[in-house]
C-alpha cells in the first residue's frame, strides 16, 4: 500500500461533514464512500493518468504505414538525419493533436 495522498485530512473532514449533513437519514458510510471515490477520481493527479493512459493507448494503435506517429525501435539504425522525433512534452502534444484529428 501506497503512503501517497490525493486528499487531506482536511479534505476528507469536509467531505464526511456535507455527507452527514445531506444524507442524514441514508447509510452515512455508504455515501460517505462514494464521496471520497467522487473526489479522488476528480483529482489533478487521477485526471493526468488518465491523459498519460489515453495517450499510450492511442500511441500502442499508431502504425508506421497509416498514422502520424508510430514507435521505432533501435532508433540510432532506424532514423535517419532530418526527420523529426519527438519526445517528452513534443510527443505528448503529437499524440493529441493524432487524436484531435481522427
Amino acid at each position: 500500500m501506497t503512503t501517497e495522498t490525493i486528499l487531506t485530512h482536511s479534505q476528507i473532514g469536509e467531505i464526511a461533514i456535507s455527507v452527514h449533513i445531506m444524507n442524514e437519514t441514508r447509510d452515512f458510510n455508504q455515501e460517505f464512500a462514494r464521496a471520497i471515490e467522487q473526489a479522488v477520481l476528480q483529482s489533478p493527479e487521477i485526471q493526468a493518468l488518465r491523459k498519460d493512459a489515453e495517450r499510450y493507448r492511442r500511441l500502442r494503435g499508431m502504425t508506421w504505414h497509416s498514422s502520424p506517429l508510430c514507435v521505432v525501435s533501435i532508433p540510432k539504425k532506424s532514423v535517419r538525419p532530418g526527420l523529426d522525433c519527438p519526445s517528452g512534452d513534443r510527443m505528448d502534444a503529437a499524440i493529441d493533436a493524432a487524436m484531435e484529428n481522427e
